[in-house]
């Protein structure tokens, strides 16, 4: 039986990073957070595949599958707090960020389970863009405003093909914009707990 399950998402610069570093730093002995993105990109590696081969479906599921392995058994193991995208840009190639028979097998082990799409004004995060000294070197970020609000529409879409995996009382929208860290941890663990 699985433990504690969140997933996190959002596009760069809605504060994923921010809020869910300050709850592991308080709750580290009971939570574990995953980056999935580089759970994805050290899995690929691993096997033998490049950013730019996950494009093609076989490549990507191989890669998935290896990573979902990964999940279930963290989530055997660990309170997990999962720190994604509903969706990535391979090459100009829109993919979920995660297959939905695969989100299946992660959440259909783990009873207590939530899902959280962080968003935020289009220009706020053009301003924490800015401002961040993250780099990804396979993914762009733009911080040009008509840019951002593609991004999130497209976050959002995939977002609810998220949601359908997940008990629709256990997902929620949290807008980052004009809330403190701690506010937003609160609202959070609220999910969380």
């Amino acid at each position: 039986m699985g433990n504690k399950l969140l997933w996190v998402g959002g596009i760069h610069g809605v504060g994923k990073t921010s809020v869910l570093e300050a709850i592991i730093s308080k709750n580290s002995q009971n939570i574990k957070k995953i980056y999935l993105g580089q759970l994805f990109w050290d899995t690929a590696i691993s096997i033998g595949k490049q950013w730019m081969q996950l494009s093609e479906e076989g490549n990507l599921l191989e890669v998935e599958n290896v990573v979902t392995r990964e999940l279930l058994r963290q989530a055997d193991q660990h309170n997990l707090i999962i720190d994604s995208h509903f969706c990535v840009y391979i090459g100009k190639k829109l993919l979920p960020g995660f297959h939905y028979t695969n989100l299946l097998k992660i959440i259909g082990r783990n009873k207590r389970r939530g899902l959280i799409n962080l968003i935020a004004d289009p220009h706020t995060i053009a301003q924490r863009r800015v401002r961040s000294t993250k780099k990804h070197p396979n993914y762009p970020i733009f911080s040009d405003v008509g840019k951002i609000t593609k991004e999130m529409e497209e976050s959002n879409m995939y977002f609810e093909y998220f949601r359908k995996a997940f008990p629709q009382e256990n997902s929620i929208v949290i807008d980052t914009s004009s809330e403190s860290v701690r506010t937003l941890k609160r609202k959070i663990m609220e999910v969380y707990n």
